[in-house]
């Protein structure tokens, strides 16, 4: 087929079968290259990568899309991604551009407060560990 969001369909159905992901991802990819825009692709092959952690992956494909349209949810999932990668940094910026475009969005605040809430415990462990290694020195 030439329609993307048909080949974006088999994609998700040959996904399902663990011998048949790597022509699932082929899809996906076809997909996009005959319509770069199509959402329903970005999303399907978004899945597919998250399932494989390949979180690179993911981010240079939302980093794409987002240079032909700002989308909040596109902006979030992309912040999942970097959260999952380790990069914090780029992961609350992302939740915050979210927030941009929409004010009230529940996933990107969620985003930020696991994110604080990390950081917090992060902050509490390394003032733990302060105080242990005073104890054990002094």
């Amino acid at each position: 087929p030439h329609n993307p969001k048909s080949l974006t369909l088999i994609g998700i159905v040959l996904s399902q079968s663990p011998e048949m992901k790597e022509k699932a991802c082929k899809a996906f990819k076809r997909a996009l290259s005959i319509d770069k825009k199509c959402l329903d692709a970005v999303e399907a092959l978004s899945r597919f990568y998250h399932l494989e952690k390949r979180y690179d992956k993911i981010i240079e494909l939302l980093k794409e899309q987002l240079k032909h349209r700002r989308r909040d949810y596109l902006h979030i999932r992309l912040g999942d991604a970097y959260k999952m990668s380790g990069d914090l940094e780029l992961a609350l910026e992302q939740y915050h551009a979210a927030l941009v475009l929409t004010p009230d969005h529940r996933e990107a605040l969620k985003g930020i407060e696991t994110l604080e809430m990390a950081a917090k415990d992060e902050s509490m462990m390394d003032d733990v560990e302060e105080d242990v290694d005073d104890e054990l020195e002094g």
